[in-house]
């Protein structure tokens, strides 16, 4: 069995890169599909995205918060390894990168909700969202069932 190990520079590259690529590819395909997500007001569509965008802003800090409290509380059992883990890993990496690069996409459309391509902007901030909250779901999955002594021993 052939078991390929990436070094940290390119699951690093890799973390900031693909939510840039599919931040690109949610953009172009509501801006060349003709689907649209959002039917409302100009209105409607600003007080939406601040909800959305305060809402991210906050399970964002929130879920950063317990992490800090679920590694003070795993450092007595393991080693400091576990901080490495939880937040320098690719995993934490690409879910901050999304959810920081939604919340500002989303103040930038806020920002532009005046010009002729707003639509397009409320619909790709709709969707990132979403795929903000089910990679924040798979991070999850994936950190938690990560925490073993011999996979954080594993990972030096």
């Amino acid at each position: 069995m052939v078991v390929l190990r990436l070094s940290e520079g390119v699951k690093l590259t890799f973390a900031f890169f693909v939510p840039v690529v599919l931040f690109l590819v949610v953009l172009l395909f509501y801006s060349f599909s003709g689907v649209s997500v959002f039917y409302g007001s100009r209105d409607g569509a600003l007080d939406l995205l601040g909800i959305v965008v305060q809402c991210l802003s906050a399970v964002a800090a929130i879920v950063f918060s317990l992490l800090l409290v679920v590694v003070q509380i795993t450092l007595g059992k393991y080693t400091t390894r576990v901080v490495d883990y939880v937040f320098l890993g690719w995993k934490s990496l690409f879910v901050l990168y999304l959810y920081l690069e939604t919340i500002v996409y989303g103040l930038y459309v806020m920002w532009t909700i005046n010009s002729l391509l707003w639509l397009v902007g409320v619909d790709a901030t709709l969707t990132l969202a979403l795929i903000c909250v089910g990679s924040l779901l798979l991070y999850f999955i994936l950190l938690f069932g990560g925490f073993s002594v011999i996979c954080i021993m594993g990972r030096v």
